[in-house]
């Protein structure tokens, strides 16, 4: 039978309506799917672009750290001395890593050092960037932001000396890239990425042991397995305490473990001096990038504003075990401490208001982190 279609206001009905209309709504439905790809490609081009942007960054910041070398060394010397034929105990990635420079480059072993140090101060830079990008923060507060938490003194001073407070930097920065992308690509990679980044984090730094805690929480309160909370988080801690023993096993084992604690501890020497000169040191040594843990953790937020993840609050707390048992001249602690401020400066310069007003917060920050930086 034929189609037929009434016309308006009664008039003859007409053939072939039906199919007009289909062929109207099929000639939409395309425009539509060629706008969203239009869209889409569009968005993919722009995260392209911003990729690329936070790389250049990073090698900028880890070319001016390279050409700028810190007058005094940051830290124990146990690297430049076994680099330089020295018996003393070391730990993690970087001796093999500079071995390979040295013997490479024919570069002294504070070049090497300095070198490696320079190069994960720019990717960690990277890595920072890249997860306030994937939080959703603007440029103008997460550039900032970035900026000021890494032109602290301590850190600054780390990427500029042959020591591994830059590579820590670098490892907990990569870790916390992770953990707070929820995303999996095959099942349970979310669980893996984070023993595999911790692993390498406190190869990196032993320090970095210390956000273990904090890891196995962020593990077990992953929103696609919450009955498998309790069996995630001690899995966790158990692959990860095995890691440790097996790589402190061997000759030496006693002297091993004892460097080890001490370099994690900030020395294992309590004094009640140090009650005193921790608070200096780390006013001093963070300076305003304090401010990040402040909104991140205790400033006070709208009611439909979303808070930051609990097992952050372990991640920064852990910092103080360094404080009860140690003292601030067996060296520097908190690499871990870094992008976590910068994740709280953006998250405070976010809430300023628009643009312009997180440009101009973000600015006086880094003016005012850099003139404390220039007394240190």
């Amino acid at each position: 039978m034929a189609d037929f279609d009434l016309a308006p206001n009664g008039a003859t009905p007409t053939r072939g309506a039906p199919r007009a209309r289909a062929a109207e709504a099929t000639e939409l439905h395309g425009r539509r799917r060629r706008l969203v790809f239009r869209l889409r490609r569009a968005g993919r081009v722009l995260e392209r672009g911003e990729r690329v942007q936070e790389f250049v960054y990073g090698a900028l910041l880890a070319a001016l750290a390279l050409v700028l070398p810190s007058a005094t060394a940051l830290g124990p010397d146990e690297l430049v001395r076994r680099l330089a034929g020295e018996s003393v105990p070391t730990y993690g990635l970087l001796l093999p890593l500079a071995q390979g420079l040295v013997y490479t480059t024919g570069a002294t072993p504070e070049q090497a050092l300095r070198v490696l140090a320079a190069a994960c101060y720019g990717l960690a830079f990277v890595a920072t960037l890249a997860l306030l990008r994937g939080l959703g923060f603007r440029r103008s507060s997460s550039l900032p932001a970035a900026l000021a938490a890494f032109l602290a003194p301590v850190a600054w001073h780390g990427a500029t000396s042959p020591c591994d407070f830059a590579p820590g930097i670098f490892g907990a920065s990569a870790l916390l890239w992770s953990l707070l992308r929820l995303a999996e690509v095959v099942p349970r990679d979310y669980q893996w990425r984070a023993i595999l980044l911790l692993g390498l984090a406190l190869m990196l730094r032993p320090e970095n042991v210390l956000l273990l805690p904090a890891v196995a929480w962020a593990v077990a309160r992953h929103p696609a397995r919450p009955h498998e909370a309790t069996v995630a988080y001690f899995s966790v801690f158990c692959v990860v305490s095995i890691s440790v023993a097996i790589s402190l096993s061997g000759p030496s084992e006693a002297m091993r473990i004892e460097h080890f604690v001490v370099r994690t501890l900030g020395g294992g020497d309590p004094s009640m001096h140090a009650w005193i000169d921790w608070p200096v040191w780390f006013v001093s040594s963070f300076g305003f990038a304090l401010i990040g843990l402040y909104a991140l953790l205790l400033a006070r937020r709208p009611g439909s504003a979303q808070r930051a993840p609990r097992w952050l609050v372990p991640w920064c707390v852990v910092a103080l075990a360094p404080m009860v048992v140690g003292h601030p001249r067996a060296g520097p602690i908190g690499a871990f401490l870094v992008p976590v401020m910068a994740l709280g400066l953006a998250d405070g310069l976010n809430r300023t208001g628009g643009r312009r007003t997180e440009r101009r917060v973000g600015l006086a920050l880094i003016a005012l982190q850099l003139a404390l930086l220039a007394a240190t």
